[in-house]
């Protein structure tokens, strides 16, 4: 069996324009939200990988190095723009291989434990491509949920050739996919993985969603009474939000 890296990846880069409290905000999201549901993955073997701008203050770089430091998580910041070779960076900072499972999770989003278990069950495959469709929505200011369903959701593997993954423009023409994350599934050969192994959060600065209520079947709402089950398994509870982001312990 030939080896691959598993990188978890989060893309700090398209968000120019935001505020210094922004994203002082979006950090804390990130450090116990995020973070917490990878910290709780029942398989360890990844790297959580962050990419990075311009755009991200530099006077919060201490402070990202510090929340990654105290994760435990593998991991590893790439400043990803031309001024920086991304070969280099990753060559310099992560052992050589023959392969990179490529997965995407946003900075303010959570993958339920078994979720890396699952993606690295399949072997790869050129062009191969695992995407989780369905899976929750949950607005953890006023405590709603519900089932989510997309075609494809930025909660998906790509399956690269090591060199493939080292430059952009070639990584890029492998996937094939200019239109964006949703083009992914048409795109390439997509093995669509099991239900409800991830949330979209909802909190007091999603960059353009917000929370709505839906009556169709894949997006039926979640009994309150059935969301600290379901939240115990991305390591959150009811209360995060309030006692982490909104209440005293703002750390």
């Amino acid at each position: 069996m030939r080896n691959f890296i598993h990188i978890v990846h989060s893309d700090y880069s398209r968000n120019v324009g935001k505020n210094f409290d922004w994203w002082v905000y979006r950090l804390k999201i990130m450090k116990n939200f995020t973070i917490e549901s990878l910290k709780n993955q029942t398989v360890k073997n990844f790297y959580y990988v962050i990419y990075l701008r311009k755009c991200f203050p530099d006077v919060l770089v201490p402070e990202l190095k510090k929340i990654l430091e105290e994760s435990g998580l593998k991991h590893l910041i790439i400043y990803y723009d031309k001024e920086n070779d991304i070969r280099k960076q990753i060559t310099d900072n992560l052992p050589k291989t023959d392969y990179i499972y490529a997965t995407r999770i946003d900075s303010d989003d959570l993958f339920h434990k078994d979720a890396v278990k699952e993606i690295q069950s399949y072997g790869y495959e050129y062009r191969r491509a695992l995407i989780y469709q369905s899976g929750y929505c949950y607005d953890c200011i006023n405590h709603r949920m519900r089932h989510h369903l997309m075609s494809c959701p930025p909660f998906h593997t790509v399956m690269y050739p090591y060199e493939t993954y080292l430059d952009l423009d070639t990584a890029a023409a492998y996937r094939t996919t200019s239109g964006g994350h949703d083009t992914i599934i048409s795109g390439m050969n997509s093995i669509i993985l099991s239900e409800d192994k991830y949330i979209v959060l909802f909190h007091d600065s999603n960059n353009r969603s917000r929370y709505t209520e839906r009556t169709e079947h894949h997006f039926r709402t979640i009994p309150k009474e059935q969301h600290a089950k379901i939240l115990k398994d991305f390591n959150i509870n009811i209360n995060t939000y309030q006692e982490k982001i909104n209440g005293k312990d703002k750390r």
